[in-house]
């Protein structure tokens, strides 16, 4: 998590805010054995890699402002983005990689169970703050089936704080006690990350999603890339009216159409009918 943690302060040094962070977009390349080689001199192209990936939703901010669009995945987005007028993008990557953290530390099933609020939640922002705020205090108590460290739960409480000003920065986790106890058997954390990610039993938010797991606040992403790929469609016919005028040998003189007869190249519906040429290149009049 470490790693993960340090390429997560690299995107927000370059003022980039991930804004989907989950096990999924989290890649662990390597086995155990080569995580173990970290404590010994060996080749570090043969060492475990932990990568960031799928940017897709990220966005620029070099410029301090707050964001104020939701993105996300349940159970991993920021509480202030529904809760709140604009959020801090920087703040809201911390909230999310502290779920990833609580979901290795709980397994995916307790996680989903403890973590995840109804889907109706989602549309009272009364009834999630209350949700989240319990769900905190349980993991701050203890009371959840895994016992934490007190270290490991000191980490994970700077990390879900309900308030983005009192969460813990990305450099702050970097430099956390926490790493520093278990970097002896750090291979534990990638084998239980790498299971979150690769496990082919664990259900992915794709497939079948349970009501608490329905994707929330992406009605206009879907909409416009309806709009999009109409947009597309209707490119990719200009496109292919195009290919074919190009494809007519323009070394041989055209013979007129009959009045009755149809253009033998059709523009696409909703697009004007490509200019026509001269019967023949004899008939264009000679540069003076």
């Amino acid at each position: 998590m470490r790693i993960a943690a340090l390429g997560l302060r690299h995107c927000h040094a370059q003022g980039i805010a991930h804004r989907d962070l989950k096990p999924e977009n989290v890649l662990v390349m390597g086995t155990p054995d080569t995580w173990a080689a970290h404590e010994q001199n060996v080749d570090p192209r043969k060492r475990g890699v932990v990568k960031l990936c799928d940017f897709g939703l990220c966005a620029d901010v070099s410029s301090g402002e707050n964001l104020t669009d939701f993105v996300g995945s349940p159970g991993f987005f920021a509480p202030e983005l529904l809760l709140a007028k604009s959020y801090c993008g920087k703040r809201a990557d911390v909230w999310s990689l502290g779920c990833v953290m609580l979901e290795m530390l709980l397994g995916h099933e307790v996680f989903t169970n403890l973590w995840c609020p109804p889907y109706d939640h989602l549309h009272d922002d009364e009834a999630f703050r209350d949700a989240v705020s319990e769900t905190v205090l349980q993991v701050k108590l203890g009371s959840t089936q895994c016992a934490p460290s007190p270290a490991l739960r000191m980490l994970v409480e700077q990390l879900l704080d309900l308030e983005p000003a009192r969460r813990a920065t990305v450099d702050q986790l970097c430099e956390a006690a926490y790493f520093d106890l278990v970097l002896p058997n750090a291979e534990g954390g990638a084998r239980k990350l790498l299971r979150l990610t690769y496990d082919s039993a664990r259900r992915s938010f794709s497939d079948t999603p349970m009501p608490h797991r329905r994707p929330c606040g992406r009605r206009k992403r879907v909409t416009l890339s309806r709009i999009d790929s109409t947009e597309s469609d209707k490119l990719g016919a200009a496109a292919r009216g195009l290919r074919v005028q190009t494809s007519v040998d323009l070394s041989r003189p055209r013979e007129p159409d009959s009045p009755t007869s149809p253009s033998p190249i059709h523009a696409p519906e909703g697009l004007a009918e490509p200019p026509t040429r001269p019967a023949s290149f004899d008939a264009v009049p000679a540069a003076a």
